[in-house]
């Protein structure tokens, strides 16, 4: 399972989290009440911490792809050649599992 599954399997629970307390609202009852008030703290820790996971992965995509800028604009000719090697060893692959069959 990726991260982009767990994350919109997560908005989805949290939306119909949302969806109950709403729809709920008029239900009596001190331990509803507390129930639901400690469910709406948890919720909004989740929604936070998605927020600040998102951020993160975000801002790591972010660096990686700079440095790999850098170095690209840096080293020109070594990521020409390994980028050929990538390619070689990925056609090598290629052939080796089709003459399988």
């Amino acid at each position: 399972m990726d991260q982009q599954h767990v994350v919109d399997d997560l908005r989805g629970m949290i939306a119909s989290g949302e969806e109950l307390l709403r729809n709920s609202a008029e239900q009596a009852g001190e331990d509803y009440r507390r129930s639901r008030a400690k469910f709406e703290t948890i919720l909004d820790g989740v929604k936070h911490s998605i927020s600040r996971a998102e951020n993160a992965a975000v801002s790591k995509a972010r660096l990686a792809s700079a440095k790999t800028d850098l170095y690209v604009h840096s080293h020109p000719w070594q990521s020409v050649g390994y980028g050929a090697i990538a390619a070689a060893a990925v056609g090598v692959l290629v052939g080796v599992l089709i003459s399988r069959r």
